[in-house]
């Protein structure tokens, strides 16, 4: 715990870590500590599941003073699912009178205010909800040192742009801003610029995916997936995998499915209620499930442990798609593996995403007597 001790965090922290089995510094945090105690503007880009989320929490945790009665610390998230997963995050860190709150769309208004009664040290929320707190729930932002934007090429693109800008403008031109992303994008960059803040910017990997993760594709037309994917499991054992699909509309049919072939498994899409996701995501957890059907609103930051496959039934829209789905796995140092159903009209993209990502995507398939190879031509 020796390398923790940079942050000058009280011992309850730390113990905290160690719980956690977190015993050193993985390489964000490490190479990002000492700037951002310094009170630099950064922008860092770091693979999915390397461990962003301690590199900009311990920090700023460093810099609250827990006997003063105001919010120091904002943490911008771009959906109410990511920000509920850090505030919990945040539960597990909690230095002794430290006071948090979350702010987020499709929760209770009065139990927000209530805690913001109590004079919270820090936030965490959404945009549009933030906004609104400080327009109608008296939150007061102007003693804030540091400002998090969490997914930051997210919220800089064009839906979130120009509330993210003016909620940013509204806040203390002298304080801390941290963007942290699995990629860093123009826009996001751009975003810094407009709301004038000089910034370094640290890539930690030239590479775009998690170093841990190994790349598969396999052919599959439409009417030969569902079978292929039965195969997947039984052959290779699966105990825990999400499932990526394009569209809501197949996620219940999918792990109906599934369900039907003997398969633990659930879906989750934004149709659902905000608690019946909450459900679903903790039988996926505690292994209730074992297969999580679901679409790319959930592939950014939903961070359950030993996810050791991704299964992209549907391929990727894009090549930021297939960065945070993939970033569903090897995470915290673990290893795991992506793997990417292809139909002929759509194998052009396997090519494309090697160049840009710099990756090997290895074509597997299954031998008659069922055993999954290298296919090599």
């Amino acid at each position: 715990m020796e390398d923790f001790k940079i942050y000058g965090l009280p011992d309850e922290v730390l113990t905290a870590l160690k719980t956690q089995k977190i015993e050193s510094p993985l390489p964000v945090q490490a190479d990002t500590a000492e700037k951002a105690l310094s009170g630099v503007n950064l922008l860092v880009q770091s693979p999915t599941g390397t461990g962003k989320t301690l590199a900009f929490l311990l920090p700023a945790l460093s810099k609250i003073k827990v006997d003063e009665n105001r919010c120091q610390v904002l943490v911008i998230m771009p959906t109410r699912e990511l920000a509920g997963q850090l505030n919990n995050v945040l539960g597990l860190y909690k230095m002794p009178g430290l006071r948090q709150a979350m702010l987020i769309g499709g929760a209770n208004k009065e139990r927000q205010k209530e805690k913001l009664r109590k004079k919270p040290q820090i936030v965490i929320g959404t945009p549009g909800r933030i906004e609104e707190a400080m327009r109608d729930m008296k939150l007061k932002l102007d003693a804030v040192n540091t400002i998090i934007v969490d997914e930051a090429d997210k919220l800089a693109d064009d839906r979130f742009y120009q509330g993210v800008r003016d909620l940013l403008n509204m806040l203390p031109n002298e304080a801390q801003t941290l963007f942290f992303s699995a990629t860093v994008t123009d826009d996001a960059q751009r975003m810094m610029r407009d709301i004038g803040r000089k910034f370094e910017k640290i890539l930690m990997s030239k590479k775009k995916t998690n170093e841990d993760i190994m790349h598969q594709f396999t052919m599959a037309e439409d009417p030969k997936k569902f079978p292929l994917l039965l195969q997947l499991a039984k052959e290779l054992k699966i105990t825990r995998a999400i499932v990526f699909i394009t569209r809501n509309a197949g996620v219940k049919g999918l792990a109906g499915r599934m369900q039907e072939a003997g398969l633990k498994a659930q879906g989750i899409h934004s149709g659902l209620s905000s608690q019946d996701r909450k459900k679903i995501i903790g039988h996926f957890r505690t292994g209730k499930v074992d297969y999580l059907v679901t679409t790319d609103i959930f592939a950014r930051g939903m961070d359950v442990p030993d996810v050791r496959y991704i299964i992209n039934y549907d391929v990727p829209k894009d090549q930021a798609s297939y960065i945070h789905r993939g970033g569903r796995t090897a995470r915290a140092g673990q290893k795991g593996t992506v793997i990417t159903f292809v139909q002929e009209h759509t194998k052009f993209v396997i090519g494309k995403l090697e160049r840009n990502l710099d990756v090997e995507i290895q074509e597997k398939g299954f031998t008659k007597d069922g055993k999954y190879i290298d296919i090599n031509y």
